[in-house]
C-alpha cells in the first residue's frame, strides 16, 4: 500500500513478529498521514501604550492536529500551553520581534513572527511651573494676582498622551487637570500636589506648589483719646487748632490672609 493512495488521517499499523519456535510479538504503530502545512498567526489586541502585551497565537493544522506551540524569548523557545478557553496567549514585557512556531502531529513545523513596539514602562518626568497673571514667575509667596500652574512631562520618549492630576494637600481626592493647567483666582493659602500619569498607566513622583493669594484690601480705624478732636475727625473743617497734646491710635486688619504689612499716616503742618 502506497501512502499517497490513503486519505489523510490516523492509521494503526500492526507489526507481528514470529520466531521459529512459534513465539509471536505484536507491535502497534500510530501513523498519521497529514499533508496540510500548519500555520500560526500571532496578534495583539491593540497598539495602545501598555506596560505589557498579551500575544495571542492562533495555530492551524491538518488531520494530525497541533502538537506544540512555541514563542522565542531571547535565545530560548518557550512552549505556550492553551488556557481554559483553549487559547494560546503569552504575555511579554519588552518591545521587540518575537518569533513563534507551531508543530503538528506529523512533526511538521511552521514559523511566523510579530513585532511589539507599544510597551512603555518608563516613568513620566513631572515638571511644575507657576506664573502670576502678569506672566511673572511665581515662587509661592503672597501675591494679589491670579496664579496659573502648568504641569508638563519632561520624558520626551514617553508613548501616547500624558494626563495630569492635582489635589490640595490634606485631601484624598485627586482631580483631573485638563491640558495640565489649573488657575487659582480667589483668596487662598494652600499647597497643591501634582502627578503625571503616562498613557501606559505609570505614575510620576508627585510635586507640590504653595499658592498664597490675597486680593482683599486691609481695613483700618483711627481712634483719638480727646473727644473734641474725635468730633473734628467726624466733621472735618480747616483752620482749627488744638493746643493740648492728644493720643491717636490707628488699628488695621486684613481678612485676605496675608496680614497687614505696614500702617502709614500723614500729618500736614
Amino acid at each position: 500500500i502506497q501512502a499517497e493512495d490513503l486519505p489523510e488521517g490516523k492509521y494503526i499499523v500492526v507489526v507481528t513478529a514470529t520466531d521459529n519456535c512459534g513465539n509471536i510479538e505484536n507491535l502497534n504503530l500510530d501513523i498519521w498521514k497529514d499533508t496540510t502545512t500548519p500555520t500560526i498567526t500571532p496578534s495583539i489586541p491593540n497598539t495602545n501604550p501598555e506596560q505589557s502585551k498579551d500575544i495571542t497565537l492562533v495555530p492551524t493544522a491538518g488531520a494530525s492536529g497541533v502538537s506544540k506551540v512555541e514563542i522565542k524569548i531571547g535565545d530560548n523557545w518557550v512552549e505556550v500551553t492553551p488556557d481554559t478557553n483553549n487559547k494560546y496567549v503569552y504575555n511579554v514585557t519588552e518591545n521587540g520581534e518575537y518569533p513563534v512556531r507551531v508543530t503538528n502531529g506529523a512533526g511538521v513545523t511552521a514559523e511566523n513572527s510579530i513585532t511589539i513596539d507599544s510597551i512603555d514602562k518608563s516613568t513620566p518626568s513631572l515638571v511644575v511651573t507657576a506664573k502670576t497673571s502678569d506672566n511673572a514667575s511665581y515662587d509661592g509667596s503672597w501675591t494679589n494676582k491670579t496664579v496659573t500652574i502648568t504641569a508638563t512631562n519632561g520624558n520626551s520618549s514617553q508613548l501616547g498622551e500624558t494626563t495630569y492630576k492635582y489635589r490640595v494637600v490634606g485631601s484624598d481626592e485627586w482631580l483631573d487637570m485638563p491640558g495640565g493647567v489649573i488657575t487659582v483666582e480667589s483668596n487662598t493659602n494652600a499647597t497643591y500636589e501634582f502627578k503625571a500619569i503616562s498613557a501606559a498607566g505609570v505614575e510620576s513622583e508627585s510635586k507640590t506648589q504653595a499658592v498664597k493669594i490675597d486680593k482683599t484690601a486691609p481695613t483700618g480705624t483711627v481712634n483719638v483719646d480727646d473727644p473734641w478732636w474725635q468730633e473734628i475727625l467726624e466733621d472735618v473743617e480747616f483752620g482749627l487748632y488744638k493746643k493740648d497734646a492728644f493720643t491717636e491710635e490707628i488699628t488695621s486688619a486684613d481678612e485676605g490672609g496675608s496680614g497687614v504689612k505696614s500702617v502709614k499716616y500723614f500729618v500736614d503742618i
